[in-house]
């Protein structure tokens, strides 16, 4: 979820890591409803107390790096998987993981309108967000615990 909010005139967009599930019964709803409040909390805040909105606005912007020759992310992938593809050190099981892997964050830059981001760029924010992502998608109530 984002946050879209003018501060002075000025709009400024904020990345939530909350994330809504499809609601296939009662407990995603719940969960969904936790959710939903949260953000609603942390737009209250805003329009109260302004200056905690984050300076950089969107918490996703790309910072441009000059000469920037490093792979993109999901070529990197593919070529990591790949590689383990023809190593028999690495069973089926660990492959598929890979493509799975992969297929999230597909997704997920998609989701971002930066499929093409590059490994350089894709730093620290965008790894919390990417794992914000995965847990709520394959985390559930009995397998994790946080």
């Amino acid at each position: 979820m984002y946050l879209d909010i003018y501060d002075g005139g000025k709009r400024k967009f904020e990345f939530l890591s909350l994330y809504l599930l499809p609601e296939v019964d009662a407990e995603t709803k719940a969960r969904n409803e936790e959710t939903l409040q949260r953000a609603h909390q942390i737009r209250a805040e805003r329009i109260l107390h302004p200056e905690t909105i984050p300076e950089v606005g969107h918490l996703m912007i790309v910072k441009e790096i000059p000469n920037d020759e490093s792979p993109k992310v999901l070529d990197w992938i593919q070529t990591y998987i790949d590689w383990m593809s023809d190593n028999t050190d690495y069973s089926k099981a660990i492959v598929d993981q890979s493509k799975y892997l992969k297929y999230l964050m597909s997704e997920f830059l998609a989701n971002k309108r930066r499929p093409h981001i590059t490994l350089r760029k894709f730093d620290k924010e965008w790894f919390k967000a990417f794992f914000s992502l995965v847990e709520e998608r394959l985390c559930t109530t009995e397998v994790c615990t946080s």
